[in-house]
């Protein structure tokens, strides 16, 4: 008996929670709800029939992405064959470019040993003899300019000049 009214009293509770159950099950099956799982189905279907569009229009692709592999396995083969067969060539080379480069290093180092003992001198020349050097240049221009000019009186009038001369 005290089951009976125990559930008695919790039967206007339950009948509560039932309409609320109900409730939201009208709710979720309203007609808005529907138009919007039926276009959400729709959509979702008219998505898969874009996708299976696009794997066909894939299928050329992935084929010609599995030959550039395959194509790229094979070169690799031959690569490591043309590796193997001029191993000793590739190593005589790699020697010969080290040795070059020491070569270089050693007359790069000379080269600036040479810059370190000469840049006094240069610098010396530089600022005293360049500028003498340069007056010298122009007055021998002046003076061979001066030579040629009676040089070409005279082959123009080689009598005038000996009658000068006098």
């Amino acid at each position: 008996m005290s089951s009976i009214e125990t559930a008695a009293q919790d039967l206007p509770a339950l009948i509560k929670k039932a309409e609320a159950l109900i409730e939201r099950g009208q709710n979720i099956l309203s007609p808005e709800n529907e138009t919007a799982v039926h276009s959400l189905l729709e959509s979702a279907a008219s998505a898969m029939k874009k996708l299976d569009a696009a794997a066909t229009n894939l299928d050329p692709l992935l084929v010609g992405a599995e030959n550039t592999v395959a194509g790229v396995g094979r070169l690799s083969a031959h690569l490591d064959g043309v590796v193997e067969d001029n191993r000793e060539d590739i190593r005589a080379a790699l020697r010969n470019f080290r040795e070059a480069t020491l070569h270089a290093d050693k007359l790069l180092d000379q080269l600036n040993k040479i810059a370190a003992e000469n840049r006094r001198p240069v610098r010396q020349f530089a600022e005293g003899s360049l500028p003498d050097l340069a007056a010298l240049i122009i007055d021998a221009r002046i003076t061979v300019n001066k030579a040629t000019a009676v040089l070409d009186n005279l082959q123009r009038n080689p009598v005038r000049f000996i009658l000068e001369i006098r």
